[in-house]
């Protein structure tokens, strides 16, 4: 007993570090264009090559973790959470960061890999509820990140940022060779090279267009022939999977219904669930002058986000019971209509800062229910030599959902920034209301998409989930 909650506290612990990656830089990116000598352009380079290499590296990490060994890769992850902290620190310039934000993002397979872990290492009984705090880290982390970032940054140096991402993930390295044991399986076959290269040909072409398409245009060349790329590159990822003996992420699972449903609706949840840190952020920060900011310094706004972050592992933690008596398809469905209803709620709820903060925890208690409820589907819809890498595609649709609420904001305050006599005029109330619809239409959308999993039969593959 001991030794599994010292096993779920570590993996947990390194989760958090791991989504922390994510958001650690955003506070900071007004300041970087003058500390690193570089543009507004420029610095947005810190966000995307994290993006980019969490995306390219989840499908293959968690593939690797099946075939050599979860512990090692796991402990992989977090050496590049280290260096790329360590990088990061000592950086003095805009290439040298982007490089060390770059390595940084290889640790985002972590939390999937973990996820089968527990698997492995866990009783069927508490399996559920144990998953379920794993998988909160990562929102959890995601929302601590840009509160943490702002305060150490004011108290301390943008530096010290990077400094304690590097040493939390020496710390968790420790950790995780003192506590987490060697994996009990392997799965067969050799490792899908070409399947690996193709994919993240198709990732990376896609996340470009989504976090660049702003800045150079949505229907310019670069922007074309990216999207272009990243549909050809998967129509030719896809036809080699279905050749291969092993693939990297086998299709033929991935069509199931349960775990195409559940992949879809992870790819929708990831947007709503993100968009929700990032507008109240602005909310809190943007002018008292404008018709709809607060005014708050980072360091404020940073302590304010806290209870929105803290109130994901509580909400996740209450929807352990709703999964053991109705089931994960259940919860995930209940997590997507809540999420519809609480952003309907944010439309009326965002005059003042007790509005803002009640709103924002009502979304993020349908997200902490999805996202809890999301690799308990995925286990129990694929056999157990693939769960990491189920959960890392899984996980992979989920962050690129993430990608796209940032471009869709981005582009939604763009809009409502208007010329007056030569003069910018904000409009930013109506855009957040704005934002709050989009939320509400994809959360329902999201409902929809999952609603069939209840109907569905569970049947898992060769292990099952209780």
């Amino acid at each position: 007993m001991v030794r599994d909650r010292l096993l779920v506290a570590c993996l947990c612990s390194a989760g958090m570090v791991v989504a922390l990656q994510q958001t650690l830089v955003i506070p900071l990116l007004p300041d970087f264009p003058r500390l690193l000598d570089t543009s507004v352009q420029g610095a947005s380079w810190l966000v995307t090559a994290t993006l980019l290499t969490g995306a390219v590296c989840t499908p293959v990490l968690t593939r690797l973790a099946d075939m050599v060994g979860k512990r090692r890769v796991v402990l992989v992850c977090l050496a590049a959470v280290a260096a790329g902290g360590v990088l990061g620190a000592v950086a003095s310039s805009l290439p040298g960061a982007i490089v060390a934000r770059a390595v940084a993002g290889a640790g985002v397979p972590l939390i999937p890999i973990s996820v089968a872990i527990l698997q492995e290492e866990l009783p069927d009984g508490r399996l559920p509820a144990r998953v379920a705090l794993l998988s909160s880290t990562l929102a959890v982390g995601t929302a601590v990140g840009m509160p943490l970032a702002g305060v150490m940054a004011e108290a301390l140096s943008w530096r010290a940022v990077f400094w304690f991402s590097g040493l939390a993930g020496l710390a968790m390295i420790a950790a995780v060779v003192r506590l987490v044991p060697a994996s009990k399986g392997r799965a067969p076959g050799r490792f899908d090279v070409p399947g690996a290269v193709v994919l993240a040909a198709a990732v990376a072409a896609l996340l470009l267009v989504i976090t660049q398409a702003g800045a150079w245009g949505w229907t310019s060349g670069a922007v074309i022939a990216l999207a272009a790329g990243s549909a050809l590159a998967t129509a030719v990822w896809i036809t080699l999977e279905l050749r291969v003996r092993h693939p990297l992420v086998d299709v033929r699972v991935s069509v199931r219904p349960v775990v195409l449903l559940a992949n879809a609706g992870s790819l929708l949840i990831g947007f709503v669930m993100f968009m929700n840190l990032l507008v109240t952020s602005q909310l809190l920060q943007l002018p008292a002058s404008t018709d709809a900011g607060l005014g708050m310094d980072s360091m404020r706004a940073g302590l304010w986000m806290t209870p929105i972050a803290l109130s994901f592992g509580l909400f996740a933690s209450a929807s352990s019971p709703v999964t053991r008596r109705f089931g994960a398809q259940a919860t995930l469905v209940a997590g997507a209509l809540l999420l519809s209803v609480a952003y309907v709620g944010r439309i009326f709820l965002s005059d003042g800062l007790w509005q803002i903060i009640v709103a924002s925890i009502a979304v993020s208690a349908g997200s902490a229910f999805a996202y809890a409820a999301l690799p308990v589907v995925i286990m129990r819809a694929v056999p157990p030599w693939q769960i990491s890498s189920a959960n890392g595609f899984n996980n992979l649709l989920r962050s690129i959902g993430t990608s796209m609420s940032s471009a869709v904001l981005a582009a939604v305050l763009a809009a409502a920034t208007a010329r007056t006599a030569g003069e910018a005029v904000h409009h930013y109330r109506q855009a957040f209301e704005h934002m709050f619809l989009i939320g509400a239409l994809v959360a329902f959308a999201a409902f929809l998409v999952t609603l069939p999993l209840i109907r569905l039969a569970d049947r898992p593959a060769a292990s099952s989930v209780s």
